[in-house]
C-alpha cells in the first residue's frame, strides 16, 4: 500500500557505492514517525540492513568515510550486520554512532554475549542520566575501577600525664572510577563522556535546536490514487450480497 507505483531511479545499493565518487557529502535521512513506526519498521530495517551488508562489501580504503547514525536502535529489528559492522567495517570506512534509552532491548534483540561485543566496540561513549539501575550498573563496570590510598585517623585520650594519642594509618583500596548513582543523578544535558585511551570527564552537552524546515511526513492521498487508477480500468457491475446469498 505505500510502496505502489514508487519504482524509480534510486537505489540504496548504489548510494553507497557512489559515495566515493560525488564532489561533495551527501545525506540520507529515513525518518520513523511515531505514528506510523510499526508498519514502517520491517522497511527501515531492510534498507538500512542492505545498505551496511553494502558498505562491508565495498574494497578496503582507510580514507573512505560511510557514517551511519541511528537513534533509538532498539525499535527496529535485529540485524546481524551491524555486529559485523562494528568489527569488520573500519577497513571498508564505515563508522557507526547508535543512540538508544537503555541496554535492555538492545540485549533482547541480540542476547547477552553479543550486548558485550556491542557495547566493546564502540571507543567514545556519552552515558545521559539512567534510572534503571542494572543498566547503571553495567556501565559503571565498563568503565573501570581506580586504585585509591586512603588515610584514617584515630585519636586517643588519656587522663595520666602520658598525653592524648594520635595515629594515621595508610590503606589502599580499589573503588569504581564512576558509581552508579553518579550515573542515576546526572542533571538535564549533563553526560559522562568516555574515550579509550584518554579517561572519563563530566561533560554539559550544549542546548542546540534546529528549525523544521520541512514536514517530516506527508501521507499519500491513497483514496484519490484510487480514483485515477479507476479511470483506465473497465467499470464493474455492483452486485447486491443479499441476491448474491
Amino acid at each position: 500500500r505505500y510502496l505502489v507505483d514508487l519504482d524509480g531511479e534510486f537505489s540504496f545499493r548504489r548510494y553507497i557505492r557512489e559515495q566515493q565518487n560525488v564532489k561533495y557529502q551527501r545525506n540520507l535521512f529515513i525518518l520513523n514517525i511515531e505514528q506510523y513506526s510499526t508498519i514502517f519498521k520491517p522497511l527501515m530495517t531492510l534498507c538500512l540492513d542492505m545498505m551496511i551488508r553494502e558498505t562491508l562489501s565495498l574494497a578496503d580504503d582507510l580514507n573512505r568515510r560511510i557514517w551511519f547514525v541511528i537513534d533509538e536502535l532498539g525499535t527496529l529489528y535485529r540485524m546481524d550486520s551491524i555486529i559485523k559492522l562494528e568489527t569488520v567495517g573500519r577497513s571498508k570506512g564505515g563508522c557507526l554512532i547508535c543512540a538508544n534509552q537503555d541496554l535492555g532491548r538492545i540485549e533482547e534483540l541480540y542476547g547477552r554475549a553479543n550486548l558485550k561485543s556491542f557495547f566493546n566496540n564502540f571507543n567514545t561513549n556519552f552515558t545521559f542520566r539512567i534510572r534503571e539501575p542494572e543498566t547503571a550498573d553495567f556501565l559503571s563496570k565498563a568503565i573501570g575501577d581506580q586504585q585509591l590510598i586512603k588515610t584514617s585517623h584515630s585519636r586517643q585520650m588519656s587522663p595520666s600525664d602520658l598525653g592524648d594519642r594520635r595515629s594515621e594509618n595508610e590503606q589502599e583500596k580499589t573503588e569504581r572510577l564512576i558509581m552508579p548513582v553518579e550515573f542515576q543523578g546526572l542533571k538535564n544535558f549533563e553526560a559522562i563522556l568516555n574515550i579509550a585511551g584518554f579517561g572519563v570527564s563530566q561533560i554539559m552537552i550544549p542546548q542546540k535546536f534546529y528549525a523544521e524546515r520541512n514536514p517530516n511526513f506527508v501521507l499519500r492521498e491513497f483514496q484519490v490514487l484510487g480514483e485515477l487508477q479507476g479511470k483506465d480500468r473497465p467499470q464493474k457491475a455492483a452486485v447486491n450480497p443479499l441476491e448474491s446469498v
